[in-house]
């Protein structure tokens, strides 16, 4: 994994010398979604995590499929994290965000991959269906408040501003939530 990202500095230093190609100049958050899969498939399921916020957070056009399909992307990384006993995670850094944090992030998201998916691809899709399925299950288990609930806004918020400060993400690139 190294040599690619060597390779993409020197690639990106070419470009922009005097500071890193911006993530959310094009083709920059596409390139670090698919360090995320690469990490991933190593088993380095923090870095993983750490470059699908970073290329799921560089989108600036937030609606429509492809948005769509990147919210999902990051959905599953997160699952990655949010159940390390499961997923070969036995260490954690200090700064890493608690499990409750975690899961109010992925609910949070999840809840506006179901608002999007609906705007986006209609209700009665099977995709959308599919959401849905997910988005009951999930929030079954969940701690209230719920996404739409009041309260669970702040609590999301919180979250993401630890986890945005985990991964060394400008809180401009965050999610603001849909109500």
């Amino acid at each position: 994994m190294g040599q690619i990202e060597n390779k993409l500095s020197l690639l990106t230093t070419r470009v922009f010398p005097k500071q890193d190609w911006p993530d959310t100049l094009w083709p920059m958050n596409d390139v670090k979604l698919r360090l995320a899969t690469l990490y991933k498939d190593s088993e380095n399921h923090l870095q993983a995590f750490i470059y699908a916020l970073k290329g799921c957070l560089g989108f600036t056009r937030r609606s429509g499929p492809d948005w769509n399909h990147t919210l999902f992307e990051l959905l599953q990384f997160i699952t990655l994290v949010v159940v390390p006993e499961r997923k070969g995670i036995s260490t954690k850094h200090s700064s890493f965000p608690r499990d409750r944090q975690l899961w109010d992030f992925f609910h949070g998201l999840l809840n506006q991959l179901l608002i999007q998916s609906k705007k986006t691809f209609g209700f009665d899709t099977a995709y959308t269906k599919a959401i849905v399925t997910w988005h009951t299950d999930a929030m079954s288990s969940a701690d209230r408040p719920l996404p739409g609930e009041t309260g669970f806004s702040k609590r999301f918020d919180k979250a993401q501003s630890t986890i945005l400060s985990w991964a060394e993400i400008d809180m401009s690139r965050r999610i603001v939530l849909a109500e």
